[in-house]
């Protein structure tokens, strides 16, 4: 997170595509300003997405976070694939 310059270039190397669509260091810290927002909640319950852009901007992203997203992540593509396999067992049977 301390470099979105090095991040960017990471994130061409495993995936051209991201290269071809014009990845910039501006956009992945974008990107992950709003994945911040998106599972990020507050000791108040409230989302992070409902804090001031400058209280943000100020303290940064929780260092934890990415480990919380990747489990809400998985989380929602379970349950994706579980609805998947159930779909496809009806329409199978």
């Amino acid at each position: 997170m301390g470099s979105w310059d090095l991040v960017a270039m990471e994130v061409q190397m495993r995936n051209p595509l991201a290269a071809l669509l014009g990845l910039t260091p501006t956009s992945c810290r974008l990107r992950f300003r709003q994945l911040h927002r998106r599972f990020s909640v507050g000791s108040d319950g409230a989302a992070a997405g409902e804090e001031d852009e400058e209280d943000e901007a100020a303290e940064g992203p929780d260092a934890s976070a990415p480990d919380r997203w990747m489990d809400e992540l998985r989380r929602l593509r379970v349950a994706e694939l579980h609805r998947e396999v159930e779909r496809c067992d009806l329409s199978i049977g």
